[in-house]
């Protein structure tokens, strides 16, 4: 199932075979539909059936009666999204952002979609470099954290891409932003007090 459809939960008609006795107390295959309701933020289990339906199943001559129906769900992989697991139970959300170094020492900005499809903005701190790497916490964006319950958070780590190579002149400027005129060491000047990742709804 994708991803989506598990944290929004759906209704999802399924078709199987099924051995029945028929009319004429005959053992026959035949095509059988079932409605199943998954949950919103529902999990699948990494082993065995996600649901169990009792009486659902093929007929069994040497039981008299008909098995249980066991049907499995596994969630299709996302190109986007990563499904980890927070060792509760419950499952975070993580994506991955590219940015060019100008941008990881002067700032950035992006416009997402959560898994639900809804836009929000998410920027670097304020006068903070951001290193390749970083994770940003987006609270309530990620997938819901029990079924139907609140929603988790969306983890955003940060690429740095690097150029693939730097002439004379670059390797110049950056010594004289970093290091001053001479080229040699230069104390920090104090920094702005930086806020954390800006997150405005569209």
């Amino acid at each position: 199932m994708e991803l989506e459809d598990l944290a929004r939960g759906m209704k999802q008609a399924i078709t199987y075979d099924r051995l029945m006795i028929n009319n004429s107390g005959r053992l026959t295959l035949g095509k059988q539909t079932l409605e199943l309701s998954i949950p919103a933020g529902f999990i699948p289990l990494s082993s065995g059936p996600s649901f169990t339906v009792p009486g659902r199943g093929h007929y069994r001559e040497d039981k008299g009666r008909c098995d249980d129906l066991k049907i499995y769900i596994k969630h299709a992989t996302h190109p986007e999204f990563e499904v980890l697991d927070d060792g509760d139970g419950n499952w975070v959300l993580k994506r991955t952002i590219t940015i060019d170094l100008v941008e990881s020492l002067c700032g950035w900005e992006r416009t997402l979609k959560d898994i639900y499809g809804r836009r929000f903005m998410i920027s670097s701190p304020t006068g903070k470099p951001s290193p390749h790497g970083r994770m940003l916490t987006c609270e309530g964006r990620g997938f819901p954290m029990g079924e139907g319950k609140e929603k988790g958070d969306l983890l955003v780590e940060i690429c740095v891409t690097w150029p693939s190579q730097v002439d004379s002149r670059q390797r110049e400027l950056v010594r004289r932003a970093f290091m001053g005129e001479g080229g040699g060491d230069k104390k920090d000047a104090p920094s702005p007090k930086g806020k954390g990742p800006y997150m405005g709804d569209w």
